[in-house]
C-alpha cells in the first residue's frame, strides 16, 4: 500500500496528537500538507479534506500566516491555535529546483537533527521529482543522510510519526523526457523503498528489522574524534583562540586589529602591587561622597558632579585607582531615576556626573561594586582560565546512554567529540563516550561552576554587606533642590509638536546618558518613546511582523512579556521546556509572528542539543524584509569564558547582520545590552557585574555605525530603584518592551500620543550631549568609557 494513503486511512481528519508538527522536507507535492509541516517537493494535493482543513475552508482550520515567501515555494506556517495544532512546509534543499532565497533550502537531515521529536510530532518527507536529472548516486548518498537522521529521530523519540511519501507518475511531454522521465522517477522511487525498508516509519507498530544493520551509521564528518592542542598562554587575542579550540577559524587583518585594538580598549587600571593585604584594600565604609557646588542653584538641564576620594579599612586614603563603582540619582516619589558616569582619575579621586532631567528633591546614590583588588583577581580568573563553567551531554543509542564533560576547550586526555559549527568555526568538544558514537548525543547542559579559585586573601575581596555594591554614604547632605528650567518650556503631545526629538529610528548615535525614568516610564534622549500600554497599541504596532527574538532568558522575558500583555497572541505548545525554548507564539487574525531561540552554546540551559543553534547561522537563513524584525542579547552566559571568545561570536553574528540588511535593507535589528544583576558571593568568579560591564563594552563598540538599534538595558536597570537581578522586574521589561516597539513603529504618533509633561525640554537639551562633550574638560575618554554606566574613565596624564 502507498505509505500516504496508509497514513491518511489511519486519521482522515488528524488530531491535535498527530499533528503537532505534521513537519514535513518536500517539493511542490507536499505544498498543501506545506500549511501542515513537511520536506520535499510534490504533496500538493493530499486529500480534498486535508486541503480544506489546511486551506481554512472548514470551521476552525488551519490559518496560513503570511511570512513574506512565495506561495508556490515557502517555507509556510500554518497553525490552528484553538487545537495546538502547528503545520510547516520546508522545501527540500538543492538540487530543488526552485526560484528562491538560497539559505531557505536547507536540507531535510539537517532539519531533522533540530528537532527534538514526541508522541505529538509527525514528520512527511518526500523527494524524488527534482532528483531525476542526476545520477542514481547522488540520490543514494541523500537518502542515506536522511536516513541516519530518522533513525537518530527514532532513537531518541521512538513515539514520533514518519510518513514517507513516495514519488508519483507525471506527464510525459517529449521536451521533459531527458531530465523527468517516469522511468527515472520509478528508479529513485525503488531505491527509496529499499533504503526505507524495516524502518519504523509507517506506523507505530515495533518491527523486527529496527534493530539492522542501518543502525550502524557512520560518524557525521563534523563528529570525527580528534585531540586538541595544548593551551598556549600569553598570545595575541586570535593566536590563544587559535590554539583553544577554534581551529576552524581564519581571522581577516581587520578582524585581527578590531580584536587587538578592542582588548586595548577594555584594559583596567592595575595596582601598583600585584598584591595587596586586605586591610589595605578599598573599604566603602570609610569613604564619604561630596556633592560639588552644593549650594548653587541647580535647574533642570543642568550638569551635577559628585566627588570623593577612596579608602582602605584603616581610614587611609588610597593613592591609586581601578575600583568599579556604580552610580544614580533618584527621586523615589516621582520614581524617577538616571544613572551616573564615574571617572577614574587613578589616583584615589573619582568624579561622577550626571544629568538633572527633572525638578524636585534629587538624591545620590554611589555603590561600591568592586574593590580594586577584587578587580585584579577577576582579571587573573578570566586570564589564566579557559573557563570557569563546565558542561556535559548525554548520549543515547537505545538502551545505552553514556554522559560526558563537553566545553568550548578540554584538555587533550582522552579522545574528543569535535562538534565545531561548520559554518561559523566556533568551537564545541566533548569527550567520546566509551561505547557510543558521537553522533549519539542528545543533550546539553551546565555541571556546574569552578569553585575554590581564590587564592589567599582574595575571597575577602567579595564579602556581602562589607565590599560587594555597598553603598557608599554621602558626607552631609546626599541631596540637592532642582528647580523647573529657567527657559520657556512648550509642553507636547505628539511628535509634530515636539520640540526637539523625532522618531525612534535605526542608526542613531549612541549618546550618554540615554535616558531615564520619570513616573517609571522610561524617557530617552534621542527620540520620542511612545508608551504601549493598551493590547490595542502593541497589536496595531505588530500588525504584520515577523519577530525573531534570540538569547537567554532575559530575551525570553520580552517573550513571555508580549504573550501575556497581547491577548490575541497565543503561544503554542511545541513541547519545549517553558523555561527554555525554542517557542513560537501568533496571532493569526492580525498576521503576527513572535519567535524565541535560545543563542548556540555556551548557554548554561538543560535543552536538546540540536536546538541550540549559532544565532549567525539562523540570520542567514532569513529573508528579511519591513516587515521582519529582529532582537538579539547575548552577555550573561558568556562571562565564565575570555572577552576573546565573545570578541569572535560578536565578530560572526556582525558579518551576518551586515549580509542581511545588505540583501534587505528594511530589516529591523534590535540590540538589547546586557544588564546588572544580584551578586552573592559565591557567582562573581562567573557572573560578575564587571565581567557583564567588559562585554557590554565591546559589544556596543562592535556594533557602533550600523544601522541598527539599541535598547540600553544597562542604563535601565541601573538607573531603576527595583533591586538589581538578573531577570529584571516586570515594570523595567515593559520599558524596554516600549523602546523596542518605538522603534518598530516610529510613527506610532500619528494614531496615538507619546509622554508630555515639563522634561520634553529637558530630553531636547540632554540629546545635544554626547559623552565626549560631557566629559571632555574633565578627560579624554577611552571607547571602552563612551557611555554612562557609571564605568571607570581614563584621565588626561
Amino acid at each position: 500500500m502507498n505509505v500516504k494513503t496508509k497514513a491518511i486511512e489511519k486519521s482522515p481528519f488528524p488530531s491535535k496528537k498527530e499533528l503537532l508538527p505534521f513537519l514535513g522536507l518536500s517539493d511542490d507535492s507536499t505544498r498543501s500538507l506545506s500549511k501542515l509541516q513537511q520536506y520535499g517537493a510534490t504533496i500538493n494535493r493530499f486529500t480534498e479534506k486535508h486541503k480544506m482543513l489546511v486551506d481554512g475552508t472548514m470551521p476552525g482550520g488551519l490559518k496560513t500566516l503570511d511570512l513574506g515567501n512565495p506561495i508556490k515555494i515557502g517555507p509556510h506556517l500554518a497553525v490552528n491555535v484553538e487545537n495546538n495544532i502547528v503545520v510547516e512546509f520546508h522545501p527540500h534543499g538543492l538540487p530543488i529546483q526552485f526560484r528562491t532565497f538560497p539559505k531557505h533550502l536547507r536540507y531535510a537531515s539537517n532539519v531533522l537533527d533540530e528537532i527534538r521529536g514526541g508522541g505529538n510530532t509527525v514528520i512527511a518527507i518526500t523527494l524524488t521529482a527534482h532528483f531525476t536529472p542526476f545520477p542514481v548516486e547522488v540520490y543514494i548518498r541523500r537518502i542515506q543522510n536522511i536516513r541516519r537522521s530518522i533513525l537518530q529521530l527514532l532513537d531518541r523519540s521512538p513515539d514520533i510519526l514518519i510518513v514517507i511519501k513516495t514519488a508519483n507518475v507525471q506527464e510525459q511531454p517529449p521536451h521533459i523526457i531527458n531530465s523527468a522521465s517516469d522511468w527515472y522517477a520509478y528508479q529513485f522511487d525503488s531505491v527509496m523503498r529499499k533504503m526505507f525498508t524495516g524502518i519504523n516509519v509507517y506506523d507505530k507498530t515495533a518491527i523486527v528489522e529496527s534493530e539492522s544493520i542501518w543502525r550502524r551509521y557512520p560518524i557525521p564528518k563534523f563528529n570525527h574524534t580528534m585531540r586538541q592542542k595544548a593551551e598556549t598562554r600569553n598570545l595575541h587575542w586570535t593566536d590563544k583562540l587559535l590554539h583553544n579550540g577554534y581551529q576552524n577559524h581564519s581571522f581577516t587583518p581587520e578582524e585581527r586589529s578590531e580584536g587587538a585594538f578592542l582588548m586595548k580598549m577594555i584594559e583596567w587600571p592595575k595596582s601598583p602591587n600585584s598584591s595587596v593585604a586586605f586591610r589595605k584594600s578599598s573599604d566603602p565604609a570609610h569613604v564619604r561622597f561630596v556633592i560639588l557646588n552644593s549650594a548653587k542653584s541647580f535647574h533642570v538641564g543642568d550638569q551635577l558632579q559628585v566627588m570623593l576620594q577612596m579608602r582602605d579599612f584603616e581610614g587611609h586614603p588610597k593613592r591609586y585607582g581601578g575600583d568599579y563603582l556604580q552610580a544614580r540619582i533618584h527621586t523615589p516619589a516621582l520614581k524617577a531615576g538616571s544613572a551616573g558616569t564615574v571617572i577614574d582619575n587613578e589616583n584615589g579621586f573619582y568624579y561622577i556626573n550626571f544629568t538633572l532631567f527633572w525638578p524636585g528633591k534629587v538624591e545620590v546614590s554611589v555603590l561600591l561594586a568592586h574593590p580594586s583588588e577584587g578587580i585584579q583577581t577577576l582579571k587573573r580568573l578570566r586570564e589564566e582560565r579557559l573557563t570557569r563553567a563546565y558542561f556535559q551531554s548525554i548520549f543515547k543509542n537505545g538502551n545505552i546512554i553514556e554522559t560526558t564533560q563537553c566545553n568550548l576547550y578540554l584538555p587533550q586526555t582522552e579522545p574528543l567529540c569535535n562538534f565545531t559549527d561548520p559554518r561559523t568555526g566556533e568551537p564545541w568538544f566533548c569527550y567520546k563516550p566509551k561505547k557510543l558514537p558521537c553522533s549519539a548525543r542528545i543533550s546539553s547542559t551546565v555541571a556546574g561552576f569552578l569553585t575554590h579559585l581564590f587564592i589567599g586573601e582574595e575571597k575577602l575581596y567579595f564579602q556581602s554587606h562589607i565590599n560587594l555594591k555597598q553603598p557608599i554614604l554621602p558626607s552631609g547632605t546626599g541631596y540637592i533642590m532642582v528647580e523647573p528650567s529657567p527657559r520657556p518650556i512648550k509642553p507636547f503631545t505628539s511628535l509634530k509638536t515636539s520640540p526637539g526629538l523625532g522618531k525612534c529610528v535605526r542608526g542613531q548615535p549612541v549618546v550618554s546618558p540615554s535616558g531615564f525614568y520619570y513616573k517609571d516610564q522610561w524617557m530617552s534622549t534621542t527620540c520620542n518613546i511612545y508608551h504601549f500600554d493598551t493590547p490595542a497599541k502593541m497589536t496595531d504596532c505588530l500588525r504584520g511582523k515577523k519577530v525573531y527574538l534570540f538569547g537567554d532568558s532575559t530575551m525570553r522575558q520580552w517573550f513571555e512579556y508580549l504573550t501575556q500583555s497581547i491577548p490575541g497572541l497565543k503561544t503554542l505548545d511545541l513541547g519545549n521546556p517553558i523555561k527554555i525554548g525554542p517557542h513560537l507564539a501568533v496571532n493569526v487574525e492580525n498576521n503576527i509572528v513572535v519567535k524565541f531561540r535560545p543563542h548556540g552554546l555556551p548557554i548554561q540551559f538543560n535543552t536538546f542539543s540540536r536546538h541550540l543553534r549559532y544565532v549567525s547561522n539562523v540570520l542567514d537563513e532569513i529573508r528579511g524584509g519591513g516587515n521582519t524584525v529582529i532582537a538579539i542579547t547575548l552577555a550573561a552566559h558568556f562571562t565564565p569564558f575570555p572577552v576573546e571568545v565573545y570578541i569572535r561570536r560578536i565578530q560572526n553574528i556582525r558579518r551576518s547582520i551586515l549580509q542581511l540588511l545588505d540583501r534587505s535593507p528594511d530589516t529591523l535589528v534590535v540590540i538589547k545590552t546586557a544588564n546588572v544583576r544580584e551578586q552573592p558571593p559565591h557567582i562573581i568568579s562567573s557572573a560578575s557585574d564587571w565581567y557583564a560591564y567588559q562585554f557590554d563594552s565591546v559589544m556596543r563598540k562592535m556594533f557602533t555605525g550600523i544601522n541598527m538599534v539599541f535598547v540600553d538595558a544597562w542604563e535601565m536597570t541601573i538607573a531603576h530603584y527595583l533591586p538589581h537581578y538578573i531577570h529584571p522586574g516586570r515594570i523595567i521589561i515593559k520599558n524596554e518592551i516600549d523602546v523596542f516597539l518605538s522603534h518598530v513603529c516610529p510613527s506610532a504618533a500619528k494614531k496615538f500620543s507619546s509622554i508630555a509633561g515639563t522634561v520634553s525640554s529637558v530630553m531636547e537639551f540632554a540629546s545635544t550631549f554626547t559623552v565626549e562633550q560631557m566629559d571632555s574638560d574633565v578627560c579624554t575618554m577611552s571607547s571602552a568609557s563612551s557611555r554612562n554606566h557609571g564605568n571607570a574613565k581614563r584621565p588626561v596624564h
